[in-house]
């Protein structure tokens, strides 16, 4: 559901904002491990991090290109 990818997202943007610029962005399954969703969820927030900048390359090679700190989240009311 949208609440559980937007869940997935902003916990997407805790676990990244803590990597490098230009770190390699960890495989699906272990996102679909950290983040506690399916790789069908992971594969959106992926989706929606390249699409906003944050996120470059494709398949093993994706790297993550932004500070996701700054990005912006979606509210806690959207979440629950």
């Amino acid at each position: 559901t949208d609440t559980v990818f937007k869940r997935a997202f902003n916990a997407a943007l805790d676990l990244l904002g803590g990597e490098a610029e230009d770190a390699p962005l960890p495989s699906e399954n272990v996102l679909s491990r950290r983040l506690e969703v399916s790789r069908t969820t992971v594969r959106k927030v992926v989706a929606e991090l390249a699409r906003q900048g944050a996120v470059t390359g494709t398949g093993r090679h994706r790297r993550i290109r932004l500070d996701v700190k700054s990005m912006r989240r979606f509210p806690d009311t959207e979440t629950v």
